[in-house]
């Protein structure tokens, strides 16, 4: 995460403020997959702001890895 933080949490920024279909383009110009299954994406209901960002973060994480590589855990 640390290569790219900058990227993440630009890109977990414009998720955040609703701003999906520039999420996905900011993530695909940067070198990541891009948004796979970003349908139905959006804040739940019932969601506080700490578990929304967090979604927001875990997101765009796995749109800024390049696509079709799966992260090391």
């Amino acid at each position: 995460m640390s290569r790219q933080g900058v990227n993440i949490i630009t890109c977990a920024s414009l998720l955040f403020m609703g701003m999906v279909d520039q999420a996905t383009t900011f993530a695909e110009n940067k070198g990541g997959g891009g948004g796979h299954g970003t349908g139905g994406w959006g804040r739940d209901k019932d969601e506080d702001d700490r578990q929304w960002i967090r979604r927001c973060l875990a997101r765009s994480r796995a749109m800024m890895a390049p696509a079709g590589h799966k992260l090391k855990r």
